[in-house]
């Protein structure tokens, strides 16, 4: 039983990678032509043109795998179906299931791989291509400020800047709504070696009379004030804005966690974008699984058919995906489903053909 294993287990690779280099070099035409377009073009050295389309890559890969999974199964079965080497294996007291076990460890493989892809590789390369283009290509200077950020800084205090600027770690025209009516509006602040924020050029508001500095005002303006703020730089950089993909799940969770302790923010989004990204790899399992029914009910075809078969089927994959997440970021659906309804749908797909397979 362990040299079947083995056999069903190294014949799955050919296809696989068969699927995966030849729709690689189908996606990387794309940047291809952008490379050769800056290289020819904008005169760009050729060596940076070629890091920048070797980091172009990951990301467009990894929607390849799902595929070449599907790919892997639905030709490697057929083929011992036409072969009737399915016949020689149930014959031999093999079940169905049983015939279905190498799959699992194959998947399991390719799972993992995914997961090192989406996790390790494709966050710092998109991050590096960016860098590339930014430098090199559009010859612009990194943004080193961000604008509009609104914090929440505690239970009932919040934060409204305009402008922050990183490098020099400065507010700049900032607002601050504290409890019992009072407001505080400063032009700059700046962190202190101490961790506290001195505000410059404030002026302090109330909508009633209270008691600042031993005499009622109703405003007051101050050329400088020590203030606690609770925010530190970490939380400065935090608000540089990112795809999904370019972030980790530790990343994008940390994200999502410290939005949802400031309270201001809505993390429905970001959760949307979670589950999309953990339901990802968990569609290798479901889509070699079905590759490997398909191709066990249906003998007739070959690797063309197998082919257009495994494009197809990933793209609808695709378009229930393209459908779902606008519609959990706009809280029509849970960030749940919006993340994990094409996996769903197509796990409910495979297990009526393994079971329409089973009872051929």
């Amino acid at each position: 039983m362990k040299i079947l294993y083995r056999y069903i287990f190294w014949r799955l690779w050919g296809p696989f990678l068969f699927g995966l280099l030849g729709t690689t070099l189908i996606i990387a035409l794309d940047p291809m032509q952008k490379a050769m377009d800056f290289l020819f073009k904008n005169k760009i050295d050729g060596a940076v043109v070629f890091e920048w389309f070797l980091c172009s890559l990951p990301k467009d890969m990894l929607f390849i795998f799902p595929t070449a999974s599907l790919l892997a199964g639905l030709l490697v079965y057929n083929t011992f179906s036409r072969n009737s080497e399915l016949v020689a294996m149930f014959a031999g007291g093999v079940s169905f299931f049983s015939t279905l076990r190498p799959t699992l460890l194959f998947s399991l493989i390719v799972f993992l791989i995914v997961l090192a892809v989406q996790d390790l590789v494709i966050p710092p390369a998109l991050k590096r291509r960016g860098e590339i283009f930014t430098e090199h290509i559009k010859r612009a200077q990194k943004p080193t400020y961000r604008r509009n950020v609104v914090l929440r800084i505690s239970k009932d205090r919040l934060l409204c800047i305009g402008k922050i600027e990183l490098n020099t770690k400065t507010l700049k025209d900032l607002v601050i709504y504290e409890p019992e009516g009072r407001m505080i509006s400063a032009l700059s602040a700046s962190l202190n070696e101490s961790g506290g924020w001195g505000l410059r050029n404030l002026w302090v508001s109330t909508w009633k009379e209270a008691l600042v500095d031993g005499v009622s005002r109703v405003n007051d303006s101050r050329e400088m004030m020590e203030y606690e703020l609770d925010l530190t730089s970490r939380d400065m950089e935090r608000y540089e804005k990112k795809k999904p993909a370019e972030v980790g799940y530790v990343e994008l969770l940390d994200l999502i966690r410290y939005h949802e302790s400031r309270g201001v923010i809505s993390t429905v989004p970001l959760w949307v974008d979670f589950y999309s990204k953990t339901a990802f790899p968990f569609a290798i399992f479901i889509f070699t699984l079905l590759g490997a029914a398909l191709g066990q009910a249906s003998p007739r075809g070959g690797g063309f058919l197998g082919f257009g078969i495994s494009l197809t089927l990933s793209f609808f994959y695709f378009i229930i995906m393209g459908f779902c997440a606008p519609m959990g970021k706009n809280e029509i659906l849970s960030p749940f489903l919006a993340g994990w309804t094409q996996n769903l749908v197509f796990l409910g797909l495979t297990l009526w053909v393994i079971f329409r397979a089973h009872n051929r």
